[in-house]
């Protein structure tokens, strides 16, 4: 889509992509394996250690359990930048197959896995940046400021949309701006508290009725608006 070819484009202006998809992705065998380098001798230096080995273990604690097991191919993409590689985004005309989701449900399982490896893969790699932009001639001050911005419009995006709304109502509907504020947080309120004391099935099938809503509140504050 749109935002997926802006995004890969300008990350890989300013620096490097950050998540090469798994479907339609290609890498080096060096660059997973590590690069010995020789000398006269005949004998080898690990120059760079063996991608792999990171990549292979286990979550140990909940940031570790979003960064490693809700997106593999951004956790691995990762790992390849600290290592100092670039990865480039590469516009063409050649084809991969893949799995799609074909419900809604499926769609916001996706959606909530690959928003969570985000948060915590650029929340990891902020902390670790400076020391990645010494050594990667691809990680610059500016990659990493554009990072920030992703990271923090990612965590207010859901205030912004809250905050949208209630503007719309006040607006479209003249409510007062302390009720139109609380309307538009009642129904996040009520989907965090089913995520934290209900089964998965309860949550689909609330996000499904809350997405189908917040469509038809968008509908109708728009009419309202330009009447």
């Amino acid at each position: 889509n749109m935002a997926h070819w802006l995004q890969k484009s300008a990350e890989d202006v300013f620096g490097s992509v950050m998540c090469c998809p798994g479907c339609f992705a290609l890498f080096r065998l060096e660059a997973l394996l590590g690069v010995v380098k020789r000398n006269s001798e005949g004998m080898g230096d690990v120059v760079k250690r063996s991608i792999l080995q990171r990549y292979c273990r286990l979550a140990r604690k909940p940031l570790d359990i979003h960064q490693y097991d809700q997106g593999e191919d951004r956790w691995l993409c990762q790992l390849l930048v600290q290592q100092g590689w670039r990865l480039k985004y590469t516009s063409s005309s050649a084809l991969a197959e893949t799995h799609c989701p074909e419900s809604i449900e499926r769609l916001f399982v996706q959606r909530r896995r690959w928003t969570a490896s985000t948060l915590a893969n650029i929340f990891r790699f902020l902390g670790k940046g400076t020391e990645i932009a010494r050594r990667s001639e691809c990680v610059t001050k500016v990659f990493v400021l554009y990072q920030l911005l992703l990271f923090v419009s990612g965590v207010v995006s859901p205030a912004s949309l809250c905050l949208a709304l209630a503007s719309g109502l006040v607006s479209a509907f003249e409510w007062p701006l302390f009720w139109s504020i609380l309307v538009a947080s009642f129904p996040i309120v009520v989907f965090i508290i089913v995520c934290r004391y209900f089964k998965e099935a309860t949550q689909l099938k609330l996000a499904t009725f809350l997405s189908s809503a917040y469509v038809l509140l968008i509908g109708i504050l728009c009419i309202g608006l330009m009447v």
